[in-house]
């Protein structure tokens, strides 16, 4: 796996045009970064994304927490982005509305609204992107250790626009950056190996399934996991690497519908 893979990745084996499942034999698939491009794409091609572009999509809502794993007493960021913002600009009353557990704090404490186990919080929207910071009490119960979900509304008043939500689980794994490391996911369909070295400093990671605002699209298998990773010593989100690393997925081979090993691949976003 080549060093600037976004760990913030998701991957999925799968049988090409075939969806399948993977787990208990072990499958090391490299996955190549660096595709060739084209100097000069072909005119066919260059209508086609005019006219695509042409399009008016609907909007969507994208997030993304940083760090998105819940570190005892440590501040993390929730971050939106409304895409094709113009499309609901001019709606009247435009708010995000968060709601998440009531043991997370926040210094917009005057707009918080707490219903029992959950707060909400409502901030006006004036432009596509915004964030929220919240902290997490320095000692977790055991619902906050299970993870949960952070839900963020988008509202004209009481109607609901759109909507979407981050996942965040507390670390599975601590790894050190000065030795060869192994880690392996809970349920043994994961494995992943770094280099000493290759790591730009310590790291909390966790192997999951993916949080529903990383879950662009489908998974051909059915099956994607989210690798998660956050650096001890920053306390942000880590996405680049020094060196490659190698990432493997067991699958049942009774499960790729009499493929060969050689025709299944690994999907990453």
């Amino acid at each position: 796996m080549k060093s600037l893979l976004n760990l913030f990745v998701i991957t999925s084996l799968a049988v090409q045009s075939v969806s399948s499942a993977f787990f208990t034999q072990r499958s090391n698939v490299n996955v190549p970064m660096d595709a060739a491009v084209s100097e000069s794409a072909p005119l066919f091609s260059e209508q086609v994304q005019q006219e695509a572009e042409a399009i008016t999509r609907p909007p969507h809502l994208r997030l993304k927490a940083n760090p998105q794993l819940l570190i005892p007493g440590i501040p993390f960021d929730i971050a939106w982005e409304i895409e094709q913002f113009e499309t609901i600009q001019s709606r009247a009353d435009l708010q995000a509305v968060l709601e998440f557990p009531s043991q997370l704090t926040s210094k917009e404490a005057a707009s918080l609204n707490q219903d029992g186990d959950f707060s909400r919080l409502s901030l006006p929207v004036e432009q596509m992107q915004d964030s929220l910071e919240l902290t997490s009490p320095v000692e977790l119960d055991k619902a906050l250790e299970e993870g949960f979900l952070v839900d963020v509304f988008i509202q004209s008043g009481e109607e609901e626009l759109l909507s979407n939500s981050v996942l965040m689980t507390s670390p599975s794994f601590e790894v050190a950056s000065d030795q060869d490391a192994e880690v392996v996911s809970h349920d043994g369909r994961v494995e992943l190996n770094f280099p000493a070295k290759s790591l730009p400093e310590p790291l909390y990671m966790d192997i999951r399934s993916p949080s529903p605002s990383s879950v662009d699209g489908y998974s051909m298998s059915g099956n994607p996991v989210e690798i998660v990773a956050v650096g001890m010593k920053s306390l942000q989100n880590v996405t680049e690497f020094q060196q490659d690393f190698t990432i493997s997925l067991h699958y049942d081979p009774e499960k790729i519908y009499g493929w060969a090993e050689e025709d299944l691949t690994i999907f990453y976003y």
